[in-house]
């Protein structure tokens, strides 16, 4: 549960790239403002497991014990936006330490280490390389939007300016493997969806509208994929779950 219930915040980031609703009588709520209006204590109840160890390492990789690829970190993003929302500075800067750390494996084609799973398989092939990157990116990208939405902005601004260059590489190893993307991950359409996520929130990070171009592309690919009834199939079958979390996505909610 607590992976959709953020997923659905997570939709706000793409607001963004849409445009707000030209018949809403006010401007639609920022992310920053919805996830304020939380009860107390709900958010950082469903942030719990997104803290880092004393390696950086959040997720699978933490899980592990040792690092295993770049998509596992998104977690960390998930805290930072937590401690900024619950205005704790202290937290916010600790747990920077797991996007620190996924970027201490970065390449300098802006890829990612990666290692062999504990199953077998591994983010080492460029497809897989390309979409590990994505899933860290796509939560990546919503924190610093988050963070430029809220009062903490200026605190955060030397560690997000810093971040950037290394943002845009991993933006544009990414972009180099567009092809993979439509390949690799058709089959499941959130993949899709999270992949324009990356784009769209890192163009509007870097201010790159060629980013943002390729989000609404990917989101149009990701709309038109669904079978006759309109239905989302993720690997050949109508997975409930995950046809909710595609609709979920995209979805223009109004304020």
């Amino acid at each position: 549960m607590k992976f959709y219930i953020l997923k659905f915040v997570g939709v706000v980031c793409l607001l963004a790239v849409s445009g707000s609703s030209g018949d809403s009588p006010r401007p639609a709520w920022r992310e920053y403002d919805i996830l304020r209006a939380f009860p107390p204590g709900r958010l950082a109840a469903l942030s719990i497991g997104d803290f880092p160890d004393a390696r950086g390492l959040t997720g699978r990789n933490r899980g592990n014990g040792s690092w295993l690829e770049a998509g596992p970190q998104c977690g960390s993003c998930r805290g930072v936006i937590a401690s900024v929302v619950a205005g704790s500075l202290t937290a916010a800067d600790d747990v920077w330490r797991g996007i620190d750390a996924a970027f201490a494996h970065q390449f300098a084609d802006g890829g990612f280490e990666a290692e062999i799973r504990p199953k077998g398989a591994s983010a080492r092939p460029h497809g897989a390389a390309v979409e590990t990157a994505f899933f860290f990116l796509q939560e990546l990208g919503r924190a610093i939007l988050v963070i430029r939405q809220s009062q903490h902005e200026e605190h955060c601004r030397a560690r997000i300016s810093a971040l950037e260059p290394k943002i845009r590489r991993a933006c544009d190893f990414i972009s180099a493997g567009y092809d993979t993307i439509i390949v690799n991950s058709s089959h499941a359409v959130n993949c899709i969806i999270i992949t324009a996520k990356a784009f769209g929130t890192c163009g509007l990070v870097l201010h790159d509208d060629k980013l943002v171009a390729t989000s609404r592309k990917l989101i149009f690919h990701a709309l038109t994929s669904g079978d006759k009834e309109g239905v989302f199939i993720e690997n050949g079958r109508r997975d409930s779950s995950y046809n909710v979390v595609s609709i979920l996505f995209p979805a223009r909610p109004k304020a």
